[in-house]
């Protein structure tokens, strides 16, 4: 039976004539949409590691100069430990690797010739290039891809005599011959210890005396370190090359004042009538010492004859103006046609010889006590002498610091002025520290 009804195919609906074939020429262009984006984030992300390569090299290098700049003032402030030799000019610094990693700093410090006395004496501008890069093969300041950072700062102090830290009672860098009592042991019996003191912790000397060549010890000499009672051990009570342990290189360079330390003490002495020109000047009964608390400087060799019983305390200074052979010679001698008679001095603080130290009173009956330290540069090359009539005769007994009254050592046995060496007050700030807003980095390092 026919319903009349018939099956139909349906056609699909067709597109407007306009948007015929398009679908192909979409999908193609999603495509170079994905994979041109895909490649741009590929070469992105090809250069981060370049890029943080370069910030984490710049950030150690950053940090190489501050550690090089934090070792500076660590050095200044600890000359008996640490070399406080510094080149003036980058060029002349030598590279110092920091341990364990590949980067590494150099070193220089200068003074401002526009400074006045007080701030060349007190004063450091240090310059630190710091420097990160290499593999560990050749060093970080010639590696083909490393990062430099420059560093400028201006390290300070209040005043040269709260910074002064002396290694030992006797600093001899000629060595020589040694017949004498250098104590350097702990003394408890002053009202302030005897030893040098920072931030309320005593800091030994290294050594009795120190020496930077051959020595001899009269056998009736004796020369006691900080250790223990037992005099004459080397390596203990004295060291010197050769001996264990031996003088570190930088150990008597350290202990050179400098020509702005030198200007400042010069100027000190000349504001106060301490200061004196000759070859030698000499100091006696006749002519004795000046007013204690001062710096006596002596630009030639000086003399003193030992004289009645006598007290002085202050820094006596010699120098040498034109270089070796030019001064700088300490010498305790009895002095043409002396008394016989028994005489005696004590010095209360520091001598300080450019060329060496020399006691000649076999004949005659001279007693000279230092208590602080003796420094010799040993600018002449010529080897120090101390040969009085018996050991006891020249004592050195080491005190860094005093009572600050009669028990003088070097630290407090002259009180400076703000112009020149600064004022030293025990309770107050000792070493350096960096001058608050010196510090900057220097702009075009890489």
């Amino acid at each position: 039976m026919n319903l009349g009804l018939s099956l139909r195919r349906r056609r699909a609906p067709t597109s407007p004539p306009g948007q015929r074939g398009a679908a192909l020429p979409i999908a193609i262009l999603a495509l170079l949409i994905v994979a041109g984006l895909t490649l741009a984030f590929g070469a992105l992300s090809a250069s981060e590691p370049p890029i943080a390569r370069n910030h984490s090299l710049s950030a150690q290098a950053l940090a190489a100069a501050e550690s090089g700049l934090e070792a500076t003032l660590a050095a200044l402030s600890n000359p008996q430990a640490l070399s406080t030799v510094l080149p003036d000019t980058i060029a002349a610094a030598p590279l110092v690797r920091l341990p364990g990693s590949n980067a590494g700093y150099r070193v220089a410090a200068t003074t401002d010739p526009l400074w006045n006395t007080f701030e060349r004496a007190n004063q450091r501008l240090v310059t630190v290039v710091g420097y990160a890069g290499g593999d560990g093969t050749v060093p970080p300041d010639v590696a083909p891809q490393r990062s430099t950072k420059m560093l400028q700062a201006i390290l300070r102090r209040d005043s040269m005599l709260n910074t002064l830290v002396v290694p030992a009672a006797l600093v001899i860098p000629t060595g020589g011959t040694i017949k004498a009592e250098i104590d350097s042991r702990h003394d408890g019996s002053l009202g302030t210890d005897s030893w040098c003191v920072r931030n309320g912790t005593a800091l030994p000397p290294l050594t009795g005396a120190a020496a930077d060549s051959s020595h001899s010890i009269s056998s009736t000499g004796s020369i006691w370190g900080p250790g223990n009672s037992t005099p004459n051990e080397d390596g203990a009570d004295i060291i010197q090359r050769g001996s264990t342990p031996a003088p570190r290189d930088s150990l008597f360079a350290s202990q050179a004042l400098s020509s702005q330390e030198l200007a400042a003490l010069k100027a000190l002495a000349i504001s106060t009538g301490t200061f004196f020109t000759g070859s030698p000047a000499v100091f006696d009964a006749g002519r004795p010492l000046p007013a204690a608390g001062t710096v006596v400087y002596v630009e030639g060799n000086v003399q003193i004859d030992p004289y009645a019983a006598t007290t002085w305390s202050g820094w006596l200074v010699a120098v040498a103006p034109a270089g070796a052979g030019s001064g700088g010679l300490v010498e305790f001698a009895c002095a043409p046609g002396c008394s016989t008679a028994a005489q005696s001095l004590t010095i209360n603080g520091l001598i300080y010889a450019e060329d060496r130290v020399v006691v000649s009173t076999p004949a005659d009956n001279r007693r000279v006590t230092v208590n602080g330290a003796v420094i010799s540069r040993g600018l002449s090359a010529a080897a120090s002498s101390i040969n009085p009539k018996t050991a006891a005769d020249f004592r050195v007994t080491f005190r860094c610091q005093g009572d600050g009254g009669a028990n003088r050592g070097v630290r407090d046995a002259i009180t400076g002025t703000a112009s020149t060496t600064g004022v030293f007050t025990p309770a107050g700030r000792a070493g350096w520290y960096l001058k608050p807003g010196s510090y900057k980095e220097l702009s075009g390092q890489s």
